[in-house]
């Protein structure tokens, strides 16, 4: 068993967890909120930069593609001659030198005219969508400039981009393309430019994570990628935003980084701007480690205090439990005289009164289990013999069950033999029927026989074993009439067993004598109950019978029979007929059954 912790254990104890706990709450807050406070600063330094350079290089894109776009408005410049088209490749190539070659295409995609800033003749390659621009969703009717993936020139290792605008005739009708390739250095130098704080770097990143843009240009030259970063799998999800911010991830540099990123318009590149976590975040992580350092320390002193505090309470209650413990030892009564301070007097008293008390209290507890116990033995005595009573008229009742049981089939048995010297089919017929309402009565008495409880009978399994029979008997094997019992869960006790009994023998050898002459049909018996209330319906889909033919059939033995069962009852019965035969039972059961 584990040893108690003494008092001087629990105060110094609490008055430590108490410090830390007053000290370290308000120190989680404070951190949690300069944290916050710093991470807004940083996202939002990190937006201005960076949408400043998304706005600046998309501006510059826009320029860019208007200018060919302008140029493309002079007119059917596809079929005009070859001058004419140095003319007009001319137009778009002079006015700014980031525009380094021109080419003209027919709708075919040959090309038809050419011109270099450099002077070279090398092919100007289309952009990859080109055979898209044929398609009827994107008709070169739409006026939808195009911008290529972005390559290096391999001559100066500049990132350069394609401009492809479809060109139009008089009549409006897609007659080719004019392409323009860009030089995008200026996209290195604005990203060479920007300075962020804490040895931050801004880099660019097309839509598949390439990096076309870094202050490092050899990392754009070997091809770089960020598509497995989790700063690239979140771009992808933010298509419909401008911009977003990742607090804590993996930057480009291999450590962690907080980073944003702003995508540029009109193209498919993204400005990523990434500062170290570790130094952005150094002054907050200081004044974290600071009040843990602060926090402890005032602790320790809170428990210091606390150990002084409790030692001036718990000494003199020391000094009398040990006084106790020694007196306990030496006489059976609990009495103790300990001097000492007063508290100390007054609480031995107490426990002196407290003590003889006690010993009062037990030597009458002895004498009340003595009694008890003495009750017990009695109690359990008459427990026994009620047991030994009960199994007698247990085995008593069964024997009564099984003896009626017999005599029904020895009566049964006797009509049997009785019938079967009579030639009269009419009589046999009626000594059937007796002997199938004895068999009805019988077949409770060897339900509730078979059963260990004698205060009532499940209805709903002796209704299906009692159906079968007569179904056996009057049918054979091979009928062509079912009987379905809804109602499984259905108890009676057995006064009103036996009666139930007897009128359901009686309707249902009704229908399967008279209900089907020479067809199939159905035969339905439902068993309800609503509290003490019970219903009892047979139905069949049979001929039914006339207004003359129900009051012939009522004075017949079997329903004057029903009726006088129903009466016994103290219930109603209700029948109908128009397809078919209904006849609803209803009475009351004296107990919950």
């Amino acid at each position: 068993m584990k040893k108690p912790r003494n008092l001087t254990s629990i105060l110094s104890t609490a008055f430590f967890l108490l410090t830390v706990l007053a000290l370290t709450v308000p120190s989680i807050m404070n951190t949690f909120t300069s944290y916050t406070t710093h991470q807004s600063i940083v996202e939002a330094n990190l937006q201005l930069t960076a949408e400043k350079a998304a706005v600046e290089l998309g501006s510059y894109v826009q320029q860019m593609i208007r200018t060919v776009e302008n140029a493309a408005w002079f007119g059917d410049i596809t079929s005009a001659s070859g001058s004419e088209q140095k003319i007009f490749l001319s137009r778009v190539i002079g006015k700014y030198p980031e525009i380094r070659k021109a080419a003209l295409y027919n709708q075919k995609g040959d090309r038809i005219s050419y011109l270099s800033h450099l002077g070279s003749t090398e092919e100007l390659p289309l952009p990859e969508n080109l055979a898209a621009i044929h398609t009827p969703a994107e008709s070169p009717a739409t006026g939808t400039a195009r911008i290529s993936s972005l390559r290096l020139d391999k001559e100066s290792n500049e990132p350069r981009v394609i401009i492809t605008v479809p060109l139009f005739d008089r009549l409006r009708q897609a007659s080719g393309l004019v392409s323009a390739e860009l030089s995008l250095r200026f996209m290195w130098n604005l990203v060479d430019a920007m300075k962020l704080e804490n040895d931050g770097i801004a880099f660019i990143a097309d839509h598949r994570g390439a990096v076309i843009a870094h202050p490092n240009i050899i990392k754009v030259i070997a091809g770089t990628s960020v598509s497995q970063s989790r700063i690239m799998k979140h771009i992808t999800e933010s298509r419909n935003t401008n911009s977003g911010f990742l607090k804590r991830y993996t930057g480009i540099q291999g450590i962690p980084v907080a980073g944003l990123f702003v995508f540029v318009e009109n193209t498919d590149w993204v400005i990523i701007t990434e500062i170290p976590w570790n130094s952005t975040y150094r002054k907050v992580i200081n004044q974290a480690l600071l009040a843990l350092f602060i926090t402890f320390v005032t602790a320790l002193l809170a428990g210091t205090v606390g150990i002084f505090l409790s030692k001036r309470i718990a000494d003199p209650i020391s000094a009398l439990t040990r006084t106790i413990t020694q007196t306990t030892r030496e006489t059976s009564f609990f009495h103790t005289d300990v001097t000492g301070p007063e508290e100390v007097q007054v609480l031995s008293k107490a426990f002196n009164n407290m003590t003889a008390r006690l010993h009062d209290a037990i030597t009458e507890l002895e004498h009340q289990i003595e009694e008890n116990q003495q009750t017990h033995r009695e109690l359990k005595e008459a427990n026994q013999e009620l047991k030994k009573s009960l199994k007698e008229k247990t085995v008593f009742l069964k024997e009564i069950h099984h003896r009626v049981k017999n005599n029904l089939q020895i009566i049964s048995s006797l009509l049997e033999l009785q019938s079967s010297d009579i030639e009269n089919t009419e009589f046999k017929q009626i000594f059937t029927v007796s002997q199938r309402r004895i068999a009805s009565m019988t077949s409770i008495h060897e339900q509730l026989y078979m059963s260990e409880d004698f205060t009532r009978i499940n209805f709903g399994e002796y209704t299906k074993l009692l159906t079968e029979s007569l179904l056996h008997t009057y049918l054979g094997d091979n009928a062509a009439v079912v009987i379905k019992v809804f109602g499984e869960d259905f108890y009676l006790s057995l006064d009103s067993a036996v009666p139930c009994g007897l009128i359901l023998n009686e309707l249902v050898t009704n229908s399967l004598k008279y209900a089907f002459p020479g067809r199939t049909g159905t035969i339905s018996i439902e068993l309800t109950k609503e509290s003490l209330r019970r219903t009892i319906t047979i139905r069949d889909d049979g001929t039914g019978y006339s207004t003359e033919d129900r009051d012939k059939k009522s004075r017949s033995l079997g329903l004057t029979l029903v009726h006088e069962l129903v009466r016994q009852l103290h219930g109603t019965v209700s029948i109908h007929s128009t397809r078919g035969t209904e006849t609803v039972i209803t009475f009351s059961e004296p107990t919950e059954s």
